[in-house]
Parts: C-alpha cells; sequence; structure tokens
C-alpha cells in the first residue's frame, strides 16, 4: 500500500474512532475533504481504497468513485471513462467475497455499475450483456451484484424519476428491451415496427434474456437469491412483452414464490402477481389465458390458504391499554395480498374480457374478496369497495346467480360497516382489533376522519345497489333488521345525561338510521329504471302486429305499475312504523326526522303521514325549553333545532306541491310561531325560506304568483334589515358598542366588584348576570336577516334551470336594500377587533372588549381536540361571567362568518348584484378597510368564503368596474401582509417541520404560536389557491404557445380562461400579482410552494409577450426559483421548481441572457460557460416537458446546484406491486368515491359534521 493510501487509510480510522479528539477528527477531515475534490485524485484513490479488506474504507472509496461518475463524467475523456468502467468492472468481479459479502458494498458496485451503463451503454459500451452473463456466472456475490444493476436500471429507465436515464429513455428503454427478452421474441414482435430502435441493437442469436433466465433460477427454489429476482421480476413484468412473459413461465414461478413461508419472497412475489393483474392487455392477448389459470379452483384455494395463514399470523401485544403489532411484515403482506384478489377479481369482470363466467370459480372468486371485506382491518376491508361498486353496476354480473346469493351476507357486512369509526374507536371500540388496527395505519386525526367518511360513503353505496338490485327482498330484510334493533337493543337517555357523537347507543342508531336511508336511495333509483323480470316486448317475434305490439307495451306497463305500487307500500308501511318511535335524545331524534325526510318523495298521496312528519318537525323545532337548562343539554337542543331546520326544507323541496295544498295554513301557522317572544333567529330564517320554497317550487303557481309570494316574504327581511334602526346602529362605531349592550355588561361587572380578567372564571353568574345574558341574546336577534337572505338566495336559485333567470330577476330590487347595511355590519366588526378604536370608550368598556375578541373556535385539521370536546370545554365557562364577554365575541364572529358567506351567494345573483354602484370599492373597504385587529383565520376566511366567490363569478361585462376595484390593491396588500406575517415567524423559528406541514400534532401542548402557524399556512396556501383559480383554472382547453418547437407536449401550452387572459393583460394588476406569486413560491410551506410554481408555470407564456414582465420573469421568478431549489427545505417540491425554471429558460431563448447570467452567477456553476452553451443547444431541441426538465436538472446536479435524494433512487414515479399505503388508499377513495359532491343534495353522507369552523355556526 502506497503512503498515500495509508494516509487516507489511516485518516478514515481517526474519523471513525471513538478515541480520537476532535481536533484530530477534524483534521483527518480536512485531508478527506482534499482528496474528494480532485476527481483524477478520486478515481484512483476511490478505486484503490475498495481493493482493501476493511468494509468502511471499500465503501469510502466506492463513494469517491461514485461522486467522480455521478458529478464528473461529463468532464472525463473517452479514455478516462473507460479506465473507470474497467475498474469498476474489475471491484464487482475480482475484489468481493465469494459469500457472505456485506450487503452495502453489493449495493454500492450495482449501483456504480447502473450509474455508468445510464450513461454509457449503447454508446462506447457495447457488451453490457456479456458483463452481466460474467457476474452470473462467477460467484454468489456477483450474481447479486447482477440482480442489483439489473434491477437499478430497469427502474430508472420505466419507473423512477431519473433525469439521466429520461435523457436517453428511448435508447434505453429498447436496450433494456433486448435485454429481457428472448432474440425471437423481440424480431417476431417489432417485425412490423422498422424504425423501432431494438433495430439497431446487436442481439446475440438464440439469446433467450434475462427474464428466462431468472426464472429458471427461481423454479430451482433458490431461496438465498429469490428475493433479488422476485425484485427484477416485479420491476420488469409491467412493461415487457408478454409472449416472453409467456415462454419463460414466468406465471408459474411467481405463483410458486407466494407459497413460500418467508414474508419478504411473498411480498415480493405477490407484488409481481399484481403487476402481471395490472398491466394493459387487449382482448384477445395470448397473456389472457395465463392469467385465467388463477381462476381454476386449485389456484383460488392456494390464494385463500396464504391469505389465511397470513391474517393468522397477526398477533397484538397489549401493552398499556394499547395494541401493538407483533409482525407488520405480516400485515403489509396482508395488505398486497388483498389488493392482489381485488385486482384478479376485477380482472374477470372488465367489460373487455370474453372469458365465459360458467368456465372460472365466480363463487370462490367473490368468497376471497368477501374475506377481505370483512377483515377487522377497514384498510383491508376498503380495498374491496370499488369492486363491489362496479360489479353491482353491471347488469349482466350483478344477475348472475352465483353473485345474487351473496347478497344477504353483503347486506349483513354492510350493514355491520356503517358506524362512524372515527367516533366509536373512543368509546365503542376501544381496545378491539379494529380500534388498533386504525392506529397502526392512521397518523392524525384528520387522516382517520378523511379515511373513515370515504369508507362509509362507499359502503352506503354498496348497500344502496344492493337493494336497487333485489328492491322487494333486500327492503324487507333492512326493514326486519331495522324493526328488531328498536325492540331489542335500542335505550333511550334520560334528559341531562343526552348522548354524545361517541356514545355507543347513537353510533348504533345512526348507523341503522343510514342504512334505512340508503335502502330508500335503493328504492328510489329502482323505480326510476325499473327492469322486468320477464319482458313480454322481446317475446314478440319480427311478424308481430301493432295490435300485439301495443298490447304487450300496456302489459309491460302494467307489471310495471303493479310492482312499483307493490313495493310502495311495503316502503309506505315502514314509514309509518318509524314515525311512531318514541326518541327523545337530541342526536338520536335529529336522526330519526332525517330518516322520515327521506321518505318524503313516496307520500306524495299519504298527506296524512307527510303532514305527521311535518307537525314532528315543527313541534322539534318550536318545543320551548327553561331558560335554566344546563349549557351541555342546549347544545345538543341548538344542534337538534338546526338539523331539523335543514330537514323541514329538504321536505319542502322534495314535495313543494303537496305542501301547497295547505299552503295558507301553514303560512298561518309560520306566522304564529314568528310572532312568539323569543323566537329565534333559525326560526326566522327557517320558517320563511320554507315558505318561500314551496311558493317558488309548486307548479299551479303562475309567475305572477310567484312573485307576489316572494316580494310578501323577502319584504319581510328587507324591511328588518334596512330601516333607519340598523342604519343608525350602524353608522358609527361608538352606536354599534350601544348595540352590543358592552356597556351593560361593564354595569354589571361593577355592582359585582369583578376584576378583570382574573375573577371571569371564577365569579358565577347570579340571577341578575343571567338576565343580562338574556338580554345580550335577545338583543342579537337583529341581525337574523343575514342569514335569512343567504338561504332565500339558495331556495330561490337552487330550481329548474328553466326559473332560474325569473328568479333572479325577483332579487333586483331586494338585494340593493340588503347590500349597503352588510357591508357596513362588516367594516363595524373589523373596527370593534382594532384596540385603537376602543380610546373613547371608559377603561372597563375597553377591558371587555379585549376579553371579548380572544379567538376561540374550533378548525378541523388544526385545533388538537375533537369538535365536541371543544364544545365541552366551552360549556363549563356557560355560567361564569366570562360567558358574558364570551357571548359578544361569538356574536361578531359568527355575524362576521354570516356576512362573508351572504355576500359569496349573493354572487350567483349575477347582474343583480354586481350592478350595485361602487360594489368594488366598498367590499375592499369592509374586507380590508380596518384590518389592524383582523386574525389570520379571518383573512383566509375571507378570501375561501368570500372574496374567491366575488372574483370568480363576476360578469365579464363587470371586470373593469368590480374586478378592477379588487385586483388592483389586493396583491399588493396580500404580499405585505404575508412578508411581515413570515418575517416575524421565520425570526422567533418555525415550530412546524416539512414532515409536520398541513397535518395535527400530537403534542398535547399546542401552543399558540403553533397554532398561529398553522393558520399563517393555511392562509398562505389560500391566496395561491385563489390565484390559481382565476389564473390556471382546470379543465380547460390549452392554448398553444407560437414558441413551441413542435413534439407531442408543447412546453408553451396555456391554460386559458377570459377571466385570466383579461387580468394578465392588466397592466395595473399583473405586476402585483406576479410579485405575489414570487413572493409565495419561496414561502416556507411546501404546499404553497408548489402550487406557486404550477401557477407561474401556467401563466409564463403569456408574461413573456411583454417585455416588462419578460425581464422581471426572467430575473425575479428564474432567481427566487434557483434560491428554493439550493434549499434543502424545498426538496419535496423540486419537481414543479425544476419544471418551472426549465419552462421560462425554454422560452428565453433567443429573447433574453438572464437565466444563463444567472445560472452562471451560481458559485458551484463556476462560470462553466460551455456545460451551458451545450445544455442551451440540447434544451432547444428539447421536444417534451420531461425532456426539458431532464435536461436541466442534468445540469443542475452535474455542478451540485440541487442535491440528487429527490431523484433517482428516492423519487419514484411508479411504485411495482400494490401500494398499500394509507395515503394512497386515502387517495384512492377520495378520487373514486361514488357519491360525488354534484350529487349532494341527495347524499346524506355529504352533511358530515367537523367539516370547518363554519359548521360550527350552522
Amino acid at each position: 500500500m502506497s503512503d498515500g493510501l495509508q494516509l487516507v487509510v489511516k485518516a478514515l480510522e481517526v474519523i471513525h474512532s471513538p478515541q480520537s479528539s476532535n481536533a484530530d477528527r477534524l483534521s483527518a477531515q480536512k485531508h478527506i475533504d482534499q482528496l474528494s475534490g480532485d476527481r483524477n485524485a478520486a478515481c484512483y484513490f476511490g478505486f484503490e481504497l475498495a481493493k482493501q479488506d476493511k468494509d468502511i474504507v471499500r465503501h469510502f472509496g466506492l463513494n469517491l468513485l461514485s461522486n467522480s461518475i455521478t458529478k464528473e463524467w461529463h468532464n472525463f475523456s473517452t479514455a478516462e471513462r473507460d479506465q473507470i468502467r474497467q475498474w469498476v468492472l474489475m471491484l464487482c468481479q475480482e475484489c468481493v467475497r465469494e459469500t457472505g459479502e456485506t450487503h452495502y458494498i453489493v449495493e454500492k458496485l450495482a449501483a456504480l455499475l447502473n450509474d455508468i451503463a445510464k450513461r454509457e451503454w449503447l454508446l462506447t459500451w457495447g457488451d453490457f450483456d456479456g458483463t452481466l452473463q460474467r457476474l452470473w456466472q462467477t460467484n454468489h456475490t456477483t450474481r447479486l451484484v447482477c440482480l442489483k444493476t439489473l434491477n437499478n436500471l430497469i427502474e430508472d429507465v420505466f419507473l423512477h424519476d431519473d433525469p439521466i436515464a429520461a435523457l436517453r429513455s428511448p435508447i434505453l428503454s429498447a436496450g433494456v428491451m433486448t435485454l429481457m427478452a428472448p432474440a425471437d421474441v423481440v424480431a417476431e414482435f417489432y417485425a412490423n415496427n422498422p424504425t423501432s430502435l431494438v433495430h439497431g441493437i446487436a442481439q446475440k442469436p438464440g439469446s433467450k434474456g434475462w427474464l428466462q433466465v431468472l426464472v429458471e433460477q427461481l423454479l430451482q427454489d433458490s431461496e438465498d437469491q429469490a428475493l433479488a429476482i422476485l425484485q427484477v421480476l416485479r420491476s420488469a413484468l409491467g412493461w415487457i412483452i408478454t409472449k416472453a412473459i409467456i415462454v419463460s413461465n414466468t406465471m408459474s414461478a411467481v405463483c410458486q414464490a407466494l407459497m413460500n413461508p418467508n414474508v419478504k419472497i411473498s411480498t415480493c412475489a405477490v407484488d409481481s402477481l399484481y403487476v402481471l393483474l395490472t398491466r394493459p392487455l387487449h382482448p384477445h392477448d395470448d397473456f389472457m389465458q395465463e392469467i385465467y389459470t388463477l381462476y381454476k379452483p386449485e389456484s383460488l384455494q392456494a390464494l385463500t390458504e396464504v391469505w389465511r395463514r397470513t391474517a393468522g399470523s397477526l398477533q397484538f401485544r397489549h401493552l398499556d391499554n394499547a395494541g401493538t403489532l407483533q409482525n407488520e411484515e405480516a400485515y403489509t403482506l396482508l395488505k398486497k395480498l388483498s389488493e392482489t384478489i381485488v385486482a384478479l377479481a376485477c380482472f374477470k369482470f372488465g367489460s373487455s374480457r370474453d372469458k365465459k363466467l360458467e368456465e372460472i370459480e365466480l363463487a370462490h372468486v367473490l368468497d376471497l374478496v368477501l374475506m377481505t371485506w370483512q377483515h377487522k382491518s377497514l384498510i383491508i376491508s376498503g380495498m374491496s369497495h370499488n369492486f363491489w361498486c362496479s360489479l353491482l353496476r353491471d347488469e349482466k354480473l350483478s344477475n348472475h346467480p352465483d353473485v345474487l346469493s351473496r347478497f344477504p351476507q353483503m347486506l349483513q357486512i354492510g350493514t355491520q360497516r356503517l358506524v362512524r369509526f372515527d367516533d366509536a374507536k373512543t368509546i365503542m371500540l376501544a381496545h378491539s382489533e379494529l380500534q388498533m388496527f386504525l392506529d397502526i395505519d392512521m397518523e392524525s386525526p384528520l387522516e382517520l376522519h378523511e379515511f373513515c367518511i370515504n369508507y362509509r360513503r362507499f359502503v352506503y353505496d354498496i348497500v344502496r345497489m344492493v337493494v336497487y338490485k333485489r328492491p322487494r327482498d333486500a327492503l324487507l330484510w333492512v326493514r326486519e333488521q331495522v324493526k328488531h334493533f328498536f325492540a331489542e337493543e335500542y335505550a333511550d337517555t334520560n334528559v341531562g345525561s343526552f348522548c354524545t357523537r361517541t356514545s355507543p347507543m347513537y353510533l348504533n342508531v345512526d348507523a341503522k338510521c343510514t342504512m334505512i336511508e340508503a335502502a330508500i336511495q335503493g328504492i328510489i333509483r329502482w323505480q326510476d329504471r325499473w327492469v322486468p323480470a320477464t319482458n313480454p316486448m322481446k317475446d314478440l317475434n319480427g311478424d308481430a302486429t301493432p295490435e300485439a305490439r301495443a298490447a304487450a307495451y300496456m302489459e309491460l306497463q302494467s307489471m310495471k305499475r303493479a310492482e312499483v305500487a307493490s313495493t310502495r307500500e311495503i316502503v309506505v308501511a315502514w314509514c309509518a312504523e318509524l314515525i311512531e318511535l318514541n326518541i327523545q335524545d337530541p342526536l338520536m331524534l335529529g336522526r330519526h326526522i332525517s330518516v322520515l325526510v327521506a321518505f318524503a318523495s313516496f307520500l306524495d298521496d299519504r298527506s296524512d303521514l307527510l303532514f305527521r312528519i311535518l307537525e314532528k318537525i315543527i313541534q322539534t323545532i318550536t318545543h320551548f325549553y327553561p331558560i335554566d337548562v344546563a349549557e351541555t343539554t342546549m347544545v345538543s337542543i341548538r344542534e337538534l333545532r338546526g338539523r331539523c331546520g335543514t330537514d323541514i326544507l329538504r321536505l319542502a323541496s322534495a314535495l313543494p306541491d303537496q305542501l301547497w295544498t295547505i299552503y295558507p295554513q301553514l303560512e298561518a301557522t309560520v306566522d304564529k310561531i314568528l310572532s312568539a317572544e323569543h323566537v329565534s333567529e333559525n326560526d326566522q330564517t327557517t320558517f320563511n325560506a320554507l315558505l318561500l320554497i314551496i311558493s317558488q317550487r309548486a307548479s299551479a303557481t303562475e309567475p305572477t304568483e310567484k312573485q307576489a309570494h316572494f316580494e310578501k316574504i323577502v319584504n319581510k327581511v328587507c324591511s328588518a334589515w334596512d330601516n333607519n334602526e340598523v342604519t343608525g346602529a350602524l353608522a358609527n362605531f361608538e352606536s354599534f358598542a350601544q348595540v352590543l349592550q358592552v356597556e351593560k355588561v361593564t354595569m354589571y361587572f361593577q355592582s359585582r366588584q369583578v376584576r378583570l380578567p382574573r375573577q371571569l372564571d371564577s365569579t358565577q353568574l347570579d340571577t341578575q348576570g343571567k338576565a343580562v345574558l338574556q338580554d345580550l341574546k335577545d338583543g342579537s336577534r337583529w341581525s337574523w336577516p343575514i342569514r335569512a337572505s343567504r338561504k332565500f338566495v339558495d331556495a330561490t336559485l337552487d330550481t329548474p334551470s328553466a326559473l332560474r333567470d325569473f328568479e333572479k330577476q325577483l332579487w333586483h330590487r331586494p338585494i340593493v336594500h340588503m347590500v349597503p347595511n352588510l357591508i357596513r355590519l362588516l367594516s363595524r366588526i373589523n373596527e370593534y377587533y382594532n384596540p385603537s378604536n376602543w380610546k373613547s370608550l371608559p377603561i372597563e368598556m375597553q377591558l371587555i372588549a379585549q376579553e371579548s375578541i380572544i379567538e376561540r373556535f374550533w378548525l378541523h385539521g388544526v385545533s388538537q381536540v375533537s369538535r365536541d370536546e371543544f364544545l365541552e370545554s366551552s360549556a363549563k365557562t356557560s355560567d361564569t361571567c366570562r360567558e358574558l364577554a364570551h357571548h359578544i365575541g361569538h356574536f361578531l364572529r359568527k355575524t362576521r362568518e354570516y356576512c362573508l358567506v351572504t355576500l359569496g351567494t349573493y354572487s350567483l345573483l349575477g347582474p343583480a348584484f354586481y350592478d350595485i354602484p361602487d360594489l368594488g370599492d366598498a367590499c375592499m373597504q369592509a374586507f380590508f378597510g380596518d384590518t389592524s385587529g383582523t386574525s389570520l383565520h379571518v383573512w383566509a376566511t375571507t378570501i375561501t368564503s368570500c372574496l374567491r366567490h366575488l372574483l370568480l363569478n363576476c360578469p365579464r361585462n363587470q371586470y373593469e368596474s368590480f374586478l378592477g376595484k379588487i385586483m388592483v390593491p389586493f396583491p399588493q396588500m396580500m404580499l405585505q401582509k404575508l412578508q411581515a406575517e413570515w418575517a416575524k415567524l421565520m425570526e422567533r423559528g418555525a415550530l412546524q417541520s416539512k414532515e409536520e406541514e398541513g397535518t395535527q400534532q400530537e403534542k398535547d401542548d399546542y401552543s399558540d404560536e403553533m397554532m398561529e402557524e398553522s393558520l399563517l399556512r393555511h392562509l398562505s396556501f389560500a391566496v395561491v389557491k385563489l390565484l390559481s383559480d382565476l389564473l390556471a383554472p382546470p379543465m380547460l382547453t390549452l392554448r398553444a404557445d407560437p414558441n413551441a418547437a413542435g413534439g407531442t407536449a408543447p412546453a408553451g401550452s396555456i391554460r386559458t380562461s377570459p377571466l385570466s387572459e383579461w387580468l394578465l393583460r392588466q397592466e395595473n394588476m399583473v405586476g402585483g400579482i406576479v410579485l405575489l406569486l414570487c413572493f409565495c413560491l419561496t414561502i416556507n410551506d411546501t404546499r404553497t410552494s408548489v402550487q406557486a410554481a404550477k401557477v407561474l408555470r401556467s401563466i409564463v407564456p403569456l408574461l413573456m409577450e411583454k417585455n416588462d414582465l419578460q425581464r422581471y420573469v426572467c430575473h425575479e421568478v428564474f432567481s427566487a426559483t434557483i434560491r428554493c431549489i439550493h434549499d434543502p427545505y424545498f426538496v419535496a417540491g423540486q419537481g414543479e421548481l425544476v419544471n418551472l425554471l426549465a419552462h421560462i429558460y425554454y422560452l428565453s431563448l433567443g429573447k433574453s441572457t438572464l437565466p444563463r447570467n444567472i445560472i452562471l452567477s451560481i458559485p458551484q456553476m463556476s462560470g462553466d460557460v460551455g456545460a451551458v452553451k451545450v445544455f442551451e443547444e440540447k434544451l432547444a431541441n428539447g421536444k417534451s416537458d420531461r425532456t426539458r426538465r431532464s435536461l436541466m436538472l442534468e445540469l443542475l446536479m452535474n455542478h451540485d446546484v440541487v442535491g440528487r435524494e429527490a431523484y433517482g433512487r428516492g423519487a419514484t414515479m411508479v411504485k411495482p406491486g400494490a401500494d398499500v399505503s394509507t395515503k394512497e388508499i386515502i387517495k384512492k377513495f377520495q378520487e373514486s368515491v361514488t357519491l360525488k359532491n354534484g350529487n349532494a343534495g341527495n347524499d346524506v353522507l355529504s352533511k358530515d359534521q367537523e367539516s370547518g369552523i363554519d359548521r360550527l355556526f350552522d
């Protein structure tokens, strides 16, 4: 060993020795760093060190070689590259232990070979196949190196986002194909494609290809190499020629490996099987016969045994009331097996499959999927949901006897799985295996909530479709289940001990009610799409007379009427049974009433039942409760009343004609209710909306009659809002403070000698204090028209499209009376939150105002506690003096939310709203005129609940007068706000890591600072999302960019809309917008930064059309993106950032040299003009976004501007095998959930609670 090598080895020993001093370790590290900086010395020393005995030394040597290859390859001469390749091959073949080689040494050698192959194979290195053959035949270790190299190369070419492989993707793809498939198969497959690159690649005559070699070795039961072989197969089976799979007997080998008791081998085998089942095939592909072998009884039985063996191996170890899964690898295998079973079932049942159902074990397949659906892991259970929905929608399959015979079991499982599991795990399922699996799979309460909602939606749809397929039998079965539950299991609660959302009894009642609703929806759909069991029309021959056809048709209609009438009788009788249920608990009563309303469409000729339901709802809403009822009880009661209000409006929407027959009596009843002394604002809104819906939707009313009823109802709201009393109360800050009765609260505190704020929680309200609280509640009822008008707009616009223009016309006059005071109220509320406006108030009143503006809200995904826990903690202050201050604050927050949402709803009225003079200026002043006390939450709510709708719904002819007033100052103002807030955050230090962004923290000390940070992230994203909706709306036609150089993916495709084009062409607006986006790009929030990059990329082509904006984009935006890429924080979003860089640089070619100058100014680039010139030449010829992105990545990575951790090995584009991660499964649920938002009006599950703070006030 030379002296130089000895010094390096000694330096490594010093660095890794625990006895070394810091000074010695630092000196040794400097020597190592100097060696790494010289590429020629690094290669030589790397090779020599890699030949040594000590693994630490060998690994360091291999790292030196790796750095030289990945960073300096473009600087080496052809001879130097050839020398390095020979060194690496020598290390792989001659410098490894024959057996027992260290794992990371094998991995590193394979990575080196792969890195060279991606760059040189099929250029200067032709015999790569021969190299692999020699490695395969030498010894056990070299065989592993061969397998790892092959797997790495396949993944980088076909699966990973590897920039080096992407630049040579066409030739490497063809090369790998010739490498893996037999020569004769390749020649046959590409015989009719003479332009394919495979024809230019030399393939040895008679070569059987690596796929055959690997399968033969796998069939020899070589367990020590099986895992590595299966990893190669898993990567290759998704793209290789199907005939190659057939001739190599791959299917048999994979199935044999699946039976292996080694969990890792079985897992890789099931991944390979999943790839085979999900690869695209045409109906007559020869590989179909291979797949059909899996449906043989022996194959299905073997799969069942593997699944049951794996499921039986899952055991929980109980520690401190928690369960820990002992074998997590087996659980992963079980999830992959379940996903593969579902894929097997889905494969056969695709519409393009031509195999007869009778030729496969359909019953066995269904039992296999049912077995996965019943598992206690909801992740595993949910994997089959898409399959069941597809199966039930298929007319042929769903009527097969094997499917029909399993309907009872499907109903049984479905009704058991309609529970709200996110609520049930607290008490009902505590310490059960189901709860333990949820704890393992779900990382946060937010993730749990999203998964459970979508899981339940799927189950609901399955039950609904089973009822649709077999209405009478399924209906009777569900009816009997419900009847048994309420007769044998149900127990009502006592007043004072009402259920909560986590109470087992409520959860059971809720599940049964959901089952009823699913059944009713199934019957409704069946009525609309009734198909006879025997169709007399089909029995006619071609010579049938018109009379015979008419008779057959009449017979068919008679059959339909009889069957529908018979089923409706069952439904109506069931409704009558349910009406008789005596339920007192508020939560359960609310669900009971919702179920009764679901029967509304069947009661058009049963006015007696309809009126009983209506009477039950009205009695529930108007039932008087004593003032001294406990606050916790009143929370449940208020929620019940709110739900009943929603249900009575649903009832009116469903049966307006039936209710129109009793409209005079109903109107008199409503007038009597609203004339009561203590009528609530919710009652005012609900009952007026009830009358409005009936009068506007009843088919018997003429337009003039509709208008008369509309004016009568809406004028009550206008007169209650647009009058001198309200206008005077909102005239200035002092009069508004009087309306809030702050002075009355002050006088009470003075009479009790309450010291603020210390004694607010400890001082109980006496009789006088409760009277003051009641005065506050009574005094806040003046604001009810705000919510009422929003409900009225919703009610009138939610009508057939033929009536919609008429309804909008009706609003022209009322809206003018509503908007001015509503905007004044928003301004006064914002002023109240600014302490500088209190200076004219007495000091005692200022202290009360200070207490009232403390933010108290619950926000899903941000708040640490659940909604119920938040409400419970709030209720604890209900009998103390703090409640007086809280009531004022609650009224202000609730009213502001109503104002914002109402203005957003008004935007749906079109010109009736936007024609109001100076509306834009008034809105800007109301929203942002006084923001000194505006919280981050309010900023975000203003944008998402109101401003977004005002901007997006603006008519084209109002762009100048309305959008112009907002979009000039808004971007600049938001930029200043975000800059200031993020500066404060970064000054004190961000509390959340990248991994914690957007997740709910599991820390008991979820501090105010962390809440503030979460809200700032939420606001930042809300701003970018608004700009995205305005400038880059989804699903729009792409306008071709004139600068695009051709190819399949034009670089400058511009996503445009009339609104986005107008905004980007306004010189007084576009500058502020781009500045704001550029800042958002640099925010330390991955979601916001990535979204900003996407928006900028979509608008850059339009921006580049103007010289001044072109300069800003090419300098400021480009520079900001470079800074982000260089920041380790943005590793997760580097893909989008590099896309933006490549896009700007490509569009700047021939127009601006600024991007080039910025690139050359980066210290790592060292002014490498030659490299940049070569890059620009390649970029100009790049014919796809992916190619240009890869070129940009190559340039930046070669000069260490970006790290490599986000690309290649660590950045998978497509994962081979079944991805059973929780996030992926939740994503699938969200993408394919069958109850779409478009049908939310009929979706009882679209009203799930805990969707955000706005729900808290409904």
